[in-house]
């Protein structure tokens, strides 16, 4: 997605659900307090509204057909909008992506399997933010959070960073916001813990299916060698229903482990 330099920031909220009218009607008010007597430009009846899963957002043009505010919602009531940097004739100015990268964070985070797979919260403890209030790194005015809550989508891929944005660096002159990659690893821990529990399952089934066969291996091989077969009824009368047990438990282990691998 095209990203473009910002030259004004500001927020507002609107009731739940709210119709693209009266999503219009608040932006319309946004814009005359935020342009004054820019405002005549804007043609709000090209205003472009897309709605996507993840976010809503309102595109802003004027009678030329040139992009001038972007309003953004993430949160069903919050709203963010920016007014664009334009050159002079008026083009907004995109962000080259070496610029882009530039302003970019990154952090690695630890989850358990479950998580990966159902998804869920997680906290980012003591996560450092910075700003640059301008272009040189010499000039770096450093700040901590003491948290971010990022949300764990279900099913996610570790071999791909999780893109947040608007949490990477903010350059105040340049009005630009990076993003959060946050690079994730699944932790083995409760993957062992399940392969141990697995293992002892199929030593318990093959000891019952052990116990249960051997009566009948013994007699196998005395009817070979000769010998008269050992009635085991009278001696062991559960080595059938071991022997049955033992499969049928083998069986549900098998099935059960192959659903978490």
């Amino acid at each position: 997605m095209t990203k473009y330099y910002v030259d004004e920031e500001f927020s507002f909220r609107l009731e739940i659900n709210p119709n693209f009218g009266a999503i219009l009607d608040k932006i319309s008010e946004c814009l005359k307090e935020e342009l004054g007597e820019k405002f005549k430009d804007i043609d709000l009846e090209k205003s472009a509204f897309v709605d996507k899963e993840e976010e809503k957002q309102v595109q802003v043009f004027n009678k030329k057909n040139q992009l001038v505010a972007i309003f953004e919602s993430t949160i069903e009531t919050f709203w963010t909008g920016t007014i664009l940097k334009t050159d002079k004739d008026g083009n907004p100015i995109e962000v080259k992506q070496q610029d882009q990268e530039y302003f970019n964070l990154f952090s690695w985070i630890t989850i358990s399997s479950l998580k990966a797979r159902e998804g869920g919260e997680h906290l980012i403890e003591n996560f450092k933010n910075w700003r640059f209030d301008n272009e040189s790194e010499e000039n770096l005015e450093d700040f901590e959070k003491e948290s971010l809550i990022i949300q764990i989508p279900k099913g996610v891929d570790p071999e791909k960073p999780l893109l947040i944005k608007g949490q990477g660096m903010f350059n105040k002159k340049l009005g630009l916001k990076g993003d959060l990659l946050v690079f994730i690893k699944v932790s083995d821990k409760s993957k062992n813990i399940r392969s141990t529990l697995y293992f002892m399952a199929y030593i318990l089934g093959g000891l019952l299916v052990f116990t249960g066969i051997l009566p009948l291996l013994t007699d196998s091989i005395r009817l070979i060698t000769g010998k008269e077969a050992i009635d085991f009824t009278t001696l062991d009368s559960n080595y059938l229903l071991r022997l049955i047990g033992g499969i049928i438990w083998l069986i549900v282990i098998e099935k059960v482990a192959s659903r978490n691998r």
